[in-house]
């Protein structure tokens, strides 16, 4: 398969910002010893969550704060093996922030990201899809951090406007009594509904998939995505599954 998609494109511009590299503290595996509170509560996090602590175990990145991060909170760079969050965020949202590149972890782990055998078209609604459902993942988790008493995560998504609804979405079918395959089914439902931000993530997963073509010289291949795909991708960190397909469109 080729190289997947780098899952915040924007971040590409690190390697081009002039000046002095940024400071940045790293845990590397097995993540043993880690002294930064930030990652450390990260990865005890994780560990209530066998599914997403396996996938981190299995690849291996470096996890990295970096002060200053440029054009993203965060992202996952499965060429260099590293996830990044901006160090200069409120630290309730740094932890929010790995937990959505850790689902990107998982899902490259899995080998949902899209390849050359898709249209440029499908290419970036399964980049879409891919961020709906690492919001919903990181909600979720977000969810019972609350629950048991350590808010920071969750309020620091809410109070972000481009989770404000998902967050109303997912609160209000928990607080009505649903379980979480109905709320992430919501959540990732509701992540559609950013006119704003299924215009940049499509621009970033159609240049990406052309730098793939311009990388590889491979023909276009003209693949879809389906019920099938969103099956494989959307699974809860317990293993079971959650409904979850993109809305219709106009």
């Amino acid at each position: 398969m080729p190289d997947p998609l780098r899952l915040v494109a924007a971040a590409a511009a690190l390697a081009l910002a002039p000046g002095p590299a940024p400071a940045q503290t790293c845990a590397a595996p097995p993540y043993a010893g880690v002294d930064d509170p930030v990652l450390s509560a990260a990865l005890a996090t994780l560990a209530r969550y066998p599914s997403l602590d396996a996938a981190l175990r299995q690849v291996g990145p470096d996890l990295c704060r970096v002060d200053g991060v440029f054009g993203a909170m965060g992202y996952f760079e499965p060429a260099a093996n590293r996830v990044v969050v901006d160090a200069a965020l409120d630290p309730g949202l740094q932890r929010a922030v790995l937990f959505h590149e850790l689902r990107h972890v998982d899902q490259f782990a899995r080998g949902v990201c899209p390849d050359l055998s898709l249209a440029m078209q499908a290419y970036a609604r399964a980049t879409w899809a891919l961020e709906a459902d690492a919001a919903t993942i990181s909600l979720i988790i977000a969810w019972d951090l609350r629950a048991g008493g350590d808010p920071a995560p969750w309020d620091a998504l809410a109070a972000l406007p481009r989770y404000a609804a998902m967050t109303d979405a997912f609160a209000a079918q928990m607080e009505a009594g649903a379980g979480l395959p109905d709320a992430g089914a919501a959540a990732f439902t509701s992540w559609y509904a950013n006119a704003e931000r299924l215009r940049d993530y499509y621009i970033a997963g159609c240049s990406t998939y052309l730098d793939e073509q311009d990388r590889t010289r491979l023909l276009p291949q003209y693949g879809g995505i389906g019920g099938a795909y969103f099956a494989r991708l959307c699974v809860l960190p317990d293993g079971s599954g959650y409904p979850c397909a993109e809305p219709p469109l106009d």
